[in-house]
């Protein structure tokens, strides 16, 4: 992945900050890939380095990519790969997902967030879970929770459902709820979408931006209720901001957000089955306003753990590899 830019919190920060004693990030540019023999090579969204804005960009960055998969395998280093997603959220079509099937066959230690990600049959895979955010914004104002007060925030893609939220709140009649609405959609098509949706109804507000960290901390602590209305849920981040900075979150019953439900509590994460409803959503609000005291426990995420687990893989990939040679 690339390196920390600065501009607001990346889960390269956490791998620089949590790396275990021993370990040196190397973050990635073309150069440094081809050029530059690691001992172990870690690869987190494979489609960001095949995916360009034109054919030929695309096509040259897949050739890179190809020839990096090649010098790993002479040079025998080991590759792991943090599944952060099953599949990617946008097709890429038969190319990318050849070079994929090429990434799953290199691969020495697959890193799975969760329990219910699959996996080819007979990969080698640690559980290592997404570490939380709180170190990195406990320096941060935090505000109090404004009364009424919904958010949504991330990156807008069209599997993220935002409009179809906007619809939804519009049902809630009360004059009392606001909606924020907080991210940067993916395209242009998208964002015109969710202004027309939102221009329906003045309760709503968009910053339609990717915000810094301190913007985003105020956001999330001013919610009362964080609701992420995705068609699809794997592995979210913003799931985490959200309960990092103890605030309450509605979000479909993925068998993934089962299983961080059961960790942190009903009352920190609430799911729903089926579409989303203005039902729902008022139900959940008066949940969290019942329910959610204190914090969530979240001590099984923290990056010193986190970074020592992947320390554990590093060199169990390491050692894989070299029986592979020997």
């Amino acid at each position: 992945m690339p390196a920390p830019d600065g501009n607001g919190t990346k889960f390269a920060d956490h791998m620089q900050d949590g790396a275990a004693v021993g370990v040196r990030p190397v973050f990635f540019s073309w150069r440094e890939a081809l050029s530059t023999r690691y001992d172990v090579f870690h690869l987190h969204w494979p489609e960001y380095l095949t995916r360009g804005r034109t054919p030929l960009r695309r096509l040259a960055k897949r050739a890179l990519f190809l020839a990096l998969l090649v010098k790993l395998r002479v040079t025998r280093t080991p590759l792991v790969w943090t599944v952060h997603n099953a599949y990617a959220h946008e097709n890429g079509g038969k190319g990318e997902a050849w070079l994929f099937d090429r990434v799953r066959g290199a691969t020495s230690v697959a890193v799975v967030m969760n329990s219910t990600t699959p996996l080819p049959s007979g990969t080698v895979s640690v559980l290592i879970p997404h570490g939380h955010y709180r170190d990195r914004f406990s320096g941060l104002d935090q505000p109090a929770s404004v009364s009424g007060r919904l958010l949504y925030f991330g990156i807008i893609r069209p599997y993220k459902n935002v409009p179809a939220l906007l619809e939804v709140f519009q049902k809630i009649s009360e004059p009392n709820l606001t909606m924020a609405v907080v991210g940067k959609p993916l395209t242009v098509a998208l964002e015109n979408e969710v202004r027309t949706t939102a221009d329906a109804d003045p309760r709503v507000r968009l910053d339609l931006r990717f915000v810094e960290d301190q913007d985003l901390v105020r956001e999330v602590s001013e919610a009362e209720l964080v609701v992420l209305p995705y068609t699809e849920m794997n592995n979210s981040g913003a799931l985490l901001v959200a309960l990092s900075l103890d605030r309450p979150v509605l979000a479909p019953a993925s068998a993934v957000n089962k299983e961080l439900q059961a960790e942190v509590g009903d009352q920190w994460l609430m799911l729903y089955e089926g579409d989303l409803t203005a039902d729902i959503v008022r139900a959940s609000l008066d949940v969290a306003r019942a329910g959610a005291q204190g914090a969530p426990d979240l001590q099984g995420r923290d990056w010193a753990r986190v970074g020592e687990a992947y320390k554990a893989a590093y060199i169990q990939a390491k050692a894989l590899a070299g029986r592979r040679t020997s």
